[in-house]
């Protein structure tokens, strides 16, 4: 376990990519902060990765809200000393409507909502 007392948080880890990255992470020994929105998805990810044998919290929040990674941060620095691993693994394919296709076609609105989603967060 080569991970052993590291800590790692990983945005979007409720489902896919993030969430195969934090069981790794987890089966590895890092204690794995579970970025997220609430919800079951969440939870059965955080659930996967003490399955795995690791360590793992969740750590709830929607992206990119200042005041959410602020206090995730916090969170970490208060609980553990801050994070040693962070994936930013957290975006939308589709806007905040569902709506998908190619970008010169997309409303401003809907651009704004990709670009905080996938470049801020």
């Amino acid at each position: 376990m080569w991970l052993e007392g590291k800590v790692a948080l990983v945005t979007g880890a409720g489902r896919n990519v993030g969430r195969g990255v934090a069981i790794c992470l987890a089966r590895e020994g890092a204690h794995v902060f579970l970025n997220d929105l609430a919800g079951a998805a969440l939870e059965e990810a955080v659930r996967a990765c003490l399955d795995a044998g690791g360590k793992a919290s969740p750590a709830a929040a929607a992206l990119p809200d200042a005041a959410a990674v602020r206090d995730t941060f916090e969170r970490l620095e208060r609980e553990h000393g801050g994070p040693d691993i962070l994936v930013n693994n957290a975006g939308i394919r589709n806007n905040d409507r569902g709506e998908r296709g190619p970008f010169l076609k997309l409303e401003l609105e809907a651009w704004r909502a990709y670009m905080a989603r996938n470049l801020e967060a």
